[in-house]
This record gives C-alpha cells, sequence and structure tokens, in this order.
C-alpha cells in the first residue's frame, strides 16, 4: 500500500486521483499520479511509489489558478482538464510539466448557459470529446481540440435522461456513465451514435 503525503500541506479534502501514466508521457517520464486538492485549491503531482514531486495552482480565478478543483482527466495529446468548479470553468492544460499552462478555458455551452460549478469530467479519446456534468443538471460534451460544445444532455427532473446534481463521470468502451446524484442513482449512456447520446439504463436502482 502506498499513501500519499502532500509534504507541502495536509490535504483538507481529497477529491480525484488521476494517473497521469494515462497521457502516455515518453520513457523517460515516467507515469505519475495527480492529485486535485479542492480544499488547498492546488495540484499535486506524485510518483508511483508517494513521494511528492511537484504541485501548482492556489486560489485565484487567472489562467492556472483554482476554486475547489474536483476532477481530472486526461486525453491521448498529452493534455489534462480540470474541472475548476467555484470559478465556473474547465481548463485545458498541457499535460507534459506541471505546473502547465492553461491552453484554453471552456465556458460557453451548447444551451447559451455558461458552464456553472462543473463537478465531473471524463474523456473520451478516440472520439475527441470532453464530457463535463455541472449545476445546471446536465451533461456537456466539448471537442477537446477547439473547446466547442458538440452535444448537450439532460435537463433537471427524475425520468430517465434527467438529472439532479450530476457529479462524476466514467467512460468504459462506447457507454457514459453519469453518477446522478440527487436522484441515488447512476445513468448509463450509449456513445455509438456520437453525436446523438441515448439513455441505455439505470444502475444501482432497484
Amino acid at each position: 500500500m502506498v499513501t500519499l503525503d502532500g509534504g507541502y500541506r495536509a490535504f483538507r479534502r481529497w477529491v480525484l486521483v488521476g494517473l497521469w501514466g494515462g497521457l502516455r508521457l515518453p520513457p523517460r517520464k515516467p507515469p505519475r499520479v495527480i492529485v486535485a486538492d479542492a480544499g488547498s485549491d492546488h495540484l499535486h503531482e506524485f510518483s508511483l511509489d508517494g513521494q511528492p514531486m511537484k504541485h501548482s495552482g492556489g486560489k485565484g480565478s487567472l489562467p492556472g489558478r483554482y476554486s475547489q478543483p474536483s476532477a481530472l482527466a486526461c486525453d491521448d495529446d498529452n493534455h489534462f482538464y480540470v474541472a475548476d468548479t467555484l470559478n465556473d470553468r474547465v481548463q485545458k492544460m498541457q499535460g507534459v510539466q506541471l505546473p502547465g499552462f492553461p491552453l484554453k478555458v471552456a465556458k460557453k455551452v451548447a444551451s447559451s448557459k455558461e458552464l456553472k460549478e462543473p463537478k465531473g469530467i471524463a474523456v473520451h479519446a478516440e472520439k475527441r470529446l470532453l464530457f463535463v456534468s455541472d449545476g445546471h443538471d446536465r451533461v456537456v460534451a466539448f471537442d477537446t481540440r477547439t473547446m466547442e460544445p458538440r452535444l448537450e444532455i439532460g435537463e433537471s427532473g427524475t425520468a430517465e435522461g434527467q438529472f439532479k446534481s450530476p457529479s462524476g463521470l466514467a467512460i468504459e468502451d462506447e457507454t457514459l456513465y453519469v453518477c446522478d446524484t440527487g436522484n441515488d442513482r447512476i445513468q448509463a449512456f450509449s456513445l455509438e451514435a456520437t453525436p446523438s447520446c441515448d439513455f441505455d439504463r439505470y444502475i444501482g436502482v432497484g
């Protein structure tokens, strides 16, 4: 068992750990673990044996600063994405170094509403889509190359395809899983027919 100790400061809230190895860095760059620490508004980098390496961020609204970073995701192009929750945005970062430098900040979405407290993000590397859940009770998909919105899923409610405070997201094969927190369930959506995204099934509902 490996214990991660920030070294720089005690973690006030552990939110998500993302394996930097998923970025497929060159061989001279061994895999790393990146932690989004929402309590201190920092990202921390560790080696796989738990040794602290670097940290970046700090509270603020400038690029590279955060306000309660809540989730991490990575793509196949050496970028990682940070759900910068209380700044109402997602920051796209260069994943080959930490601290990273934002390339784009995603704010405008398909419905013309701005992102509101994004809490979950997931990347479909092959389709080059970044999925973001936010406080408007929906999931929005962005093109990872342009950060332009591609599709929007859901609205407030309890029916299938509707959400109440969606949070964590995950993708496996061609299925998007949404943690529909306020409705006490997980919803699964098929991505096979993207740009459409069709409800598939509930998980955890008796």
